[in-house]
């Protein structure tokens, strides 16, 4: 995916101050609110569905939103029908029109990609978005539902809305695959992301709310049930409803934020929708990457640094754990195979001080460090290359090339017909990397 296409809806919401959902208990009321009958909205946008789902008491409503099935494919389990398995906020029509507050979108706008036609200004899309599996279109009402039962705030709706203007980046396939978000600009310090220790941790309101929307909308509004419609195996992403979020007063002298790094301005947000099959943890201990400065300690040992003080880029290290050829500093070969390497873009999430020293460091150990992040772009993009001979070993070859019809990009040739030596971009180019400044400072 370029990242310069990404879909958003940032500039162009309104937030107002939030309306809190009060309710007034007289000395004459003799009904107590959980006895109190409630119409409650309906999550899911498949044709004929009636905009109320249930009309009840909340406890009955939480039963009615808990329904479960038993999946034959699944061996014989229960799987929600509603729901992610967890307790929701019951969506009812008064909880459906707090929410709402917190955009100046109309209820009934149909969700689409918005276009950015200047600083600021946005433009709705003209082709209503597909929510997958099913194809659904869905309304701004319909999707401030589904925020309402993982438990959003007015002002979370705009990034809902924002990532939820395609529709979800739904990936049927049986390979593991789950889902996180990524807020950049100044929205995230104002509705109070946390961006530094433990942010990967629940307990952050915005992150775990704004992330568990995006998976009820694609089980409500993309109809994807696991063991039915949804084929997909799932990762540690798909549990962890994770929405990050990154902090610009920690980006290094001369590096710009993520948002615009794709084409927005600095006071512009923007959320990124993600599809992840792993996470890949760095080593930050201090035999190794603490170490690596200093010419000590495994990292540097695996760099040809050892006894050999300076600044190391540590993504080098990682280009070799994940199998890129080439030679590091110092002489030593690098032995990869490429028989299961990764394809595709980089997305780099690393902490202030790892990032620092990142932009330090330079290609290898030349002194003259990353200045900004294109000029890391591209080494990256330059580094991520790979004889054709080798690509053509990976697993996911016949898929990503169409069994090697598929035309490479820089040659103009069918994969099938390139010499052998012929230098592929596995990692794409170098306006599709990322690189975001996250989690503890220190």
């Amino acid at each position: 995916m370029n990242k310069k296409a990404i879909k958003i809806l940032a500039a162009c919401v309104t937030l107002v101050p939030v309306i809190a959902l009060t309710i007034a208990l007289t000395a004459s009321a003799t009904v107590a609110q959980t006895d109190k009958t409630w119409n409650c909205l309906n999550p899911r946008a498949a044709a004929g569905e009636p905009r109320i789902a249930f009309t009840g008491t909340q406890d009955d409503a939480q039963a009615f939103f808990q329904q479960t099935e038993l999946s034959e494919t699944l061996g014989g389990v229960e799987v929600s029908q509603w729901t992610d398995g967890l307790p929701i906020t019951i969506p009812t029509e008064q909880a459906v029109a707090e929410i709402l507050t917190g955009t100046s979108h109309s209820s009934s706008e149909v969700m689409s990609v918005y276009t950015r036609t200047g600083p600021g200004q946005y433009a709705a899309g003209t082709t209503p978005a597909a929510f997958a599996p099913s194809g659904n279109t869905a309304t701004v009402e319909q999707v401030a539902v589904n925020a309402v039962m993982a438990g959003c705030k007015p002002e979370y709706l705009p990034a809902v809305l924002a990532m939820m203007s395609g529709g979800p980046n739904y990936v049927d396939e049986v390979y593991p695959v789950g889902y996180w978000q990524f807020v950049a600009g100044p929205y995230s310090k104002e509705v109070g992301f946390n961006t530094g220790q433990g942010s990967m941790n629940p307990c952050n309101p915005p992150s775990m709310t704004i992330g568990r929307s995006f998976q009820l909308c694609l089980i409500n509004l993309g109809g994807a049930i696991a063991g039915s419609t949804n084929h997909n195996m799932g990762t540690l992403f798909s549990r962890s409803m994770l929405c990050l979020a990154e902090d610009p007063a920690d980006l290094p002298e001369g590096w710009v934020g993520a948002n615009e790094d794709c084409g927005l301005s600095a006071d512009e947000s923007m959320i990124m929708l993600c599809a992840s099959s792993s996470l890949s943890q760095g080593n930050f201990a201090p035999s190794s990457y603490r170490a690596m400065n200093t010419g000590n300690g495994g990292i540097a040992n695996k760099l040809g640094g050892v006894g050999k003080p300076g600044k190391y880029n540590v993504i080098e290290y990682y280009m070799r754990w994940l199998g890129m050829p080439g030679e590091a500093s110092g002489g030593v070969p690098v032995n990869a195979t490429g028989n299961c390497g990764p394809t595709g873009p980089m997305v780099f999430v690393g902490p202030p001080s790892m990032v620092k020293d990142i932009h330090d460091s330079g290609p290898l150990m030349d002194g003259k460090g990353f200045a900004t992040k294109n000029d890391f772009y591209q080494w990256v993009a330059d580094r991520g290359v790979i004889p054709a001979a080798d690509f053509a070993k990976y697993g996911w070859y016949d898929v990503l090339t169409n069994n090697g019809t598929a035309i490479e990009p820089t040659s103009g040739k069918p994969y099938n017909q390139l010499a052998p030596d012929y230098p592929v971009h596995v990692l794409g180019r170098a306006d599709q990397q990322l690189i975001s400044v996250h989690l503890p400072r220190g």
